[in-house]
């Protein structure tokens, strides 16, 4: 793609409100609707500000069936928008080019909702509207990009199968009585952090498993239960086998730690949530390689 020239991009408040006006057509496709959405609301706060330096390389984007859509899509491949970082660009150009999977709501999506998303390949993006309870961001906008930020990580070709494989193993593990009843012993600070592990943490499946175990040691000492007795009921109510739990309670990331047998049951876990990205019931959607 060739890059415009920063003359070439509309500056003017109305041209967007326009673009924003057209684009939540019941026909357009989705990513459209998200990224004039996104162009309106950098153009409402930053102002003339909103277009920065210009993007090198460009992004490489798909090509759009409107003006409108083909000028919005050009803006955010050659030019840096106010607030959207690198990573939260990249993703939405893979999104336009149908290499991931986001939908739109106009609601916060329950933490039950993200994890089912999130265990069968997908994330909501929310765009709330003006006025809407933003729970802990300041603005509709900064709430979508955090969506964007955490779509980025979860999409990341490094860590996105094996993510899907630890989502979806904690999905099909909540969707028994036998685990609820298991959480219901736990307080409401446990139960609340497990779900914001579930439904607000993206990254390497090591760093998730460590942080949710860290959540049900605090659990079971609070409860002056075993830490360690609890930890391998989680792993159990996982569907680890034996070696794959070994690893589990046994990884650690501490200072202190061999690094070696660290490694080692690194890639025990990271292998094993690939492999259940598999095994999961609806399995996931087939991800292209990104050349982003």
């Amino acid at each position: 793609m060739a890059r415009a020239g920063r003359d070439a991009v509309p500056d003017g408040l109305a041209a967007w409100q326009s673009v924003a006006s057209v684009a939540p057509h019941p026909t357009t496709p989705p990513a459209d609707v998200a990224l004039a959405w996104l162009l309106a609301h950098a153009h409402a706060q930053a102002g003339r500000s909103w277009l920065q330096g210009c993007r090198e390389p460009p992004l490489r984007v798909a090509e759009s069936g409107t003006e409108w859509a083909r000028l919005a899509w050009t803006t955010l491949a050659t030019r840096h928008v106010y607030r959207v970082q690198a990573h939260v660009a990249c993703v939405l150009a893979r999104w336009q080019r149908g290499e991931v999977e986001l939908r739109l709501t106009t609601a916060i999506p329950t933490p039950d909702d993200l994890l089912r998303g999130q265990a069968h390949g997908w994330r909501w993006l929310s765009l709330l509207p003006a006025g809407a309870d933003c729970s802990h961001e300041a603005t509709p906008f900064a709430f979508a990009l955090h969506d964007l930020c955490h779509a980025a990580h979860y999409f990341d070709p490094a860590h996105h199968l094996a993510q899907c494989g630890f989502f979806a193993s904690v999905w099909q593990a909540t969707r028994t009585p036998g685990f609820q009843s298991w959480m219901a012993q736990w307080d409401d600070v446990g139960r609340t952090q497990f779900h914001k592990v579930c439904a607000d943490m993206n990254g390497s499946v090591v760093f998730l498993w460590s942080a949710l175990r860290k959540k049900i040691v605090h659990c079971a000492e609070r409860a002056g239960r075993c830490p360690r007795v609890a930890t391998s009921e989680l792993a159990q109510w996982l569907c680890m086998p034996e070696p794959v739990c070994a690893a589990a309670l046994r990884f650690s990331m501490h200072r202190d730690a061999d690094p070696t047998l660290a490694v080692q049951d690194a890639t025990v876990l990271e292998e094993w949530w690939r492999q259940a990205a598999f095994r999961t019931e609806g399995g996931i959607v087939q991800m292209q390689e990104s050349t982003d």
